[in-house]
């Protein structure tokens, strides 16, 4: 299951993401986040967040609010400016 994997990658990886920028280590946090990048797109390819059962929305949601937890350890990416 896409979530299960998805989850298991953010709890994974989310210590040495922390440790990393606690010792401002920029590579170490790279590296902490790349493996998200796999679980990140199956999940949104093959699950619907939205669904009518408040339980299993309100499951995904907090996963999802976990997973932006760990990425703003490298920085908050509503900030870059792409001009063009």
């Amino acid at each position: 299951d896409e979530a299960v994997a998805l989850d298991r990658t953010i709890r994974t990886q989310s210590p040495m993401a922390a440790k990393c920028s606690q010792a401002e280590d920029v590579g170490g946090v790279v590296a902490a986040l790349r493996p998200l990048a796999g679980p990140i797109n199956a999940f949104f390819e093959s699950t619907m967040v939205m669904v009518e059962d408040s339980g299993v929305r309100d499951a995904r949601l907090s996963m999802l609010a976990n997973c932006e937890q760990l990425l703003l350890t490298a920085g908050d990416f509503t900030k870059i400016v792409i001009e063009g």
